[in-house]
């Protein structure tokens, strides 16, 4: 049997279908089908379709495949950082993991440095998605503990890709160690204005180095912290703060104006 159907009916035909290109003119498939015959009973049927309605049916299956290039390339690559070295993975590595050829991943991260900066922006998205919950009536002090543990709570579900990077950023060269102390300090002024501490002028930069510290020795404590609860990480972290605490308490809360 033969019959002409168009994109539509073909997207309620059931049955599998092998495709069979006869040309320019139409494409045929053979098609084992209950949508005629009945529900149990098979039989072939030829179903010719026109080259502009096929081209709707492509659309149509490419159409409901969504993906993203950019974040199929940054999970490629945190995944491969879990396993292996940092240093030992090429693009050529990263394009292969995610499926692509090398050059549309070119296209979108020239460097494995410029996937580190978009995966870095996304973390911050995420952490200032969360932040919001951070209460104002708290001290300070627990404020910075809340957010703090909410980027680890973040990173936690990469930690063996972060771990991998951070061993390969600290001995690396000037421009990698360069982009890691930028991101460091994008990360802690986000955390510290969550908190509702100005990051701003000469008292906001010693804040900014002085939780700069206090995360940067808790993050190795967090790196090899296997506990259920990060009991060890929240320990440290909690003893840091309070040590810091007094100290950064009695810088102003608002940033000093240079005298003209």
């Amino acid at each position: 049997a033969e019959l002409t159907i168009t994109a539509d009916d073909f997207d309620i035909a059931r049955g599998s279908a092998v495709g069979i290109n006869t040309g320019n003119k139409v494409l045929k498939l053979e098609c084992k089908t209950e949508r005629s015959f009945g529900v149990g009973q098979q039989s072939s049927v030829q179903y010719i379709i026109a080259p502009a309605e096929m081209a709707k049916i492509t659309s149509k299956k490419r159409s409901s495949k969504k993906t993203n290039p950019s974040q199929d390339g940054v999970e490629a690559a945190l995944r491969l950082a879990g396993k292996i070295p940092w240093n030992d993975i090429s693009l050529a590595d990263i394009a292969a993991e995610a499926g692509v050829t090398e050059g549309d991943l070119r296209a979108l991260f020239p460097t494995k440095l410029s996937i580190l900066k978009v995966y870095g922006g996304q973390v911050e998205e995420q952490v200032a998605a969360r932040g919001t919950s951070i209460s104002m009536d708290e001290p300070m002090k627990d404020r910075l503990f809340e957010a703090v543990m909410m980027r680890f709570d973040i990173l936690e579900s990469h930690k063996d890709a972060y771990a991998s990077i951070i061993r390969a950023t600290l001995p690396g060269n000037p421009k990698t160690l360069a982009a890691g102390a930028h991101a460091l300090r994008r990360a802690m002024a986000q955390l510290l204005d969550l908190c509702g501490g100005s990051s701003g002028g000469l008292c906001g930069q010693v804040k900014l180095k002085a939780l700069g510290l206090i995360y940067l020795s808790v993050l190795r404590i967090w790196l090899t912290d296997d506990t259920p609860d990060t009991g060890k990480t929240m320990a440290a972290l909690d003893k840091a703060l309070a040590h810091a605490d007094s100290f950064m308490s009695h810088l102003p809360a608002r940033p000093l104006r240079r005298v003209q």
